[in-house]
C-alpha cells in the first residue's frame, strides 16, 4: 500500500484542492485557465420553421398577405412601382454625392493620405453584432479601402424609441464613441426596430415616422454625412408575440421602403438638396436587403436557418452575423454609390478642397401605396451600458490591410461587452459542469480515503 509521510500527505492534500479548484475554474470560465475546448457551442433556436412571405425584392408588385391570410393591399419592392432598383434620377444624386465621400482630417478637411471616411452604424444589438462581423470581414479584405474608419455606434437594447430624443444616452452614448472623428463620418448604415409585435402598416408607419426624426438628428450631429444606407431585420423565428417577432420583423422593411419614397417624392423634413431649401437630412437608400424567408431559399441562393440565429431566435448567432456581414460586404463591393470611395481602387481622394457640392434635383416619383406615418407608442428595454466599435487605421489605400483597433470608452473592452457573439460568454451546459465539479470532488474525497487508510 501506499505509504506517505505527514508532510507528504499535507502536500498531497493541497495539489487535490488546487486540482478541484482549477477544474472548477476552468469549467466557469474564470481566470486564465480557458481555452478553445472549454467553450461551449451556442444555445440555438429551436423554434419550429413556418413561412412568412416572399422577401421584399420578390414580391415585387404582388400584394402582400400576412401570415393570418390577411390581405394588405400593400406591394412590394424597395422603391416605387415594385423596383428594387432607385428612380434614375434619385440614383444619379447619389452618385453625385459620393464622389464627394473623400478621406478628411479630424477638422473635416480633405486629406488623401492621412485622412479617412468615417462609416458609422447606429442601431440595436443585433445591429452592433452584425456590425462587427461585417467590420472584422472587411478588414480582411485587401479589395476595401484602407481609409475607412469603421465606427459601431450601434447599442444594446437601443430600438428606435431611444434615438428620438437628441439629448438621450444613446447619442451620448454615440458620441463618446465616436470620439474626435465626428467630422469624418460621411456614411451610415441603419438598421432600427421597435419592440413586440403590432398591426400592419400602423407598425410600420411608426417606425418610418421614427426613422424621420433619427436621420434628422444623424445630420446634425454630423454635419459631413452625405450617404445613409438602411437595411431592414433579418428574419426572426418567433411570430407574432416576443422581442421582435415575425411578421413584423419583416414588415420593417416596408418602413424602410417608405421612407426612401417619402424622400424620393421631395418631404422638406428629409431634404438633403441645399438649392431645395434647408438641409434637415442625408441622402437615404436602401443598404443591403438582408430578410430571409427561413429555409425558403432567395433567390440569390440564400437561406436563413434556426441556427443563424442564438436562442432567443431573435438575435444571430455567429453562423447569423458571418452571413449578415458577407451580404453587406457584397453591397459594399459592388453598389454603385459605393465605388468611388469604398473599394481599394477607388478614387477616393480625387475632388480638390475647393469642390463644392452641387446635388441633383430629384424627380417626384408616385410610389404604388405609401401611407402616411402615423407615432405609435412602444415598448422599450433597458439597453447596456457596452458600446462596440472597431476602426481601421490610417493607412494608404496601397497599404496592406491594418490591424483592427477598438473606438470605446477607456472604461471598456472588446472582451467586456455584450455584442461579443454568445459562444465567446458561454461555457458548458449547467448539468455537466455540476457533474464535473462534482466528479473532481468525489475524486479528492477517494484520494484523501486512500490516504488516511494507509497502514
Amino acid at each position: 500500500m501506499l505509504k506517505l509521510s505527514m508532510r507528504n500527505e499535507k502536500v498531497v492534500g493541497i495539489l487535490v484542492v488546487w486540482l478541484i479548484a482549477m477544474i472548477t475554474n476552468h469549467l466557469t470560465g474564470g481566470g486564465t485557465f480557458v481555452s478553445a475546448a472549454s467553450i461551449k457551442q451556442e444555445n440555438l433556436c429551436e423554434l419550429p420553421f413556418e413561412p412568412v412571405s416572399l422577401p421584399l425584392t420578390e414580391l415585387a408588385g404582388l400584394e402582400y398577405v400576412r401570415m393570418d391570410g390577411e390581405a394588405t393591399g400593400f406591394s412590394g419592392g424597395l422603391y416605387p412601382g415594385g423596383s428594387n432598383e432607385p428612380p434614375q434620377k434619385h440614383l444619379n444624386t447619389g452618385l453625385d454625392l459620393a464622389q464627394h465621400i473623400i478621406p478628411l482630417d479630424r477638422d473635416g478637411n480633405p486629406d488623401p493620405q492621412n485622412g479617412q471616411i468615417g462609416l458609422l452604424s447606429l442601431g440595436m444589438s443585433n445591429t452592433a453584432i452584425e456590425f462587427g462581423a461585417f467590420t472584422q470581414l472587411a478588414m480582411e479584405d485587401p479589395q476595401v479601402n484602407s481609409q475607412i474608419l469603421f465606427i459601431n455606434g450601434a447599442l444594446s437594447g437601443a430600438t428606435s424609441d431611444r434615438w428620438l430624443n437628441p439629448d438621450s444616452e444613446a447619442w451620448s452614448r454615440l458620441a463618446n464613441t465616436v470620439g474626435p472623428s465626428g467630422l469624418q463620418v460621411q456614411v451610415a448604415w441603419v438598421k432600427l426596430t421597435q419592440v413586440q409585435g403590432g398591426d400592419f402598416p400602423q407598425k410600420a408607419q411608426s417606425l418610418q415616422a421614427d426613422l424621420v426624426t433619427i436621420v434628422q438628428h444623424l445630420k446634425t450631429n454630423f454635419p459631413n454625412l452625405k450617404i445613409v444606407y438602411l437595411s431592414s431585420r433579418t428574419r426572426s423565428y418567433t411570430t407574432w408575440r416576443g422581442l421582435s417577432p415575425e411578421p413584423v420583423a419583416f414588415e420593417t422593411g416596408f418602413a424602410v421602403k417608405w421612407l426612401i419614397e417619402q424622400q424620393i417624392n421631395g418631404d422638406p423634413e428629409l431634404n438633403f438638396n441645399p438649392d431645395n431649401g434647408d438641409v434637415l437630412a442625408p441622402y437615404l437608400t436602401w443598404g443591403p436587403y438582408l430578410w430571409i424567408d427561413g429555409q425558403n431559399p432567395r433567390e440569390d441562393g440564400r437561406v436563413w436557418l434556426q441556427e443563424d440565429l442564438r436562442g432567443d431566435c431573435t438575435h444571430p448567432s455567429e453562423s447569423g452575423a458571418n452571413k449578415v456581414a458577407d451580404m453587406m460586404l457584397e453591397f459594399f463591393l459592388t453598389d454603385p454609390t459605393t465605388h468611388s470611395w469604398f473599394p481599394s481602387n477607388s478614387s477616393s481622394a480625387g475632388l480638390s478642397s475647393s469642390s463644392t457640392l452641387t446635388a441633383t434635383e430629384t424627380a417626384a416619383v408616385n410610389p404604388t401605396v405609401t401611407p402616411s406615418a402615423t407615432n405609435l407608442p412602444t415598448e422599450t428595454q433597458p439597453f447596456s451600458t457596452e458600446t462596440p466599435g472597431i476602426h481601421a487605421g490610417t493607412d494608404n489605400v496601397n497599404q496592406p490591410v491594418p490591424t483592427i483597433q477598438a473606438v470605446l470608452p477607456s472604461s471598456q473592452s472588446l472582451e467586456s461587452t455584450s455584442e461579443i457573439p454568445q459562444q465567446l460568454n458561454e461555457r458548458i451546459d449547467p448539468t455537466w459542469l455540476w457533474l464535473l465539479s462534482g466528479g473532481a470532488l468525489i475524486l479528492g474525497i477517494a484520494v484523501f480515503v486512500v490516504i488516511r487508510r494507509r497502514p
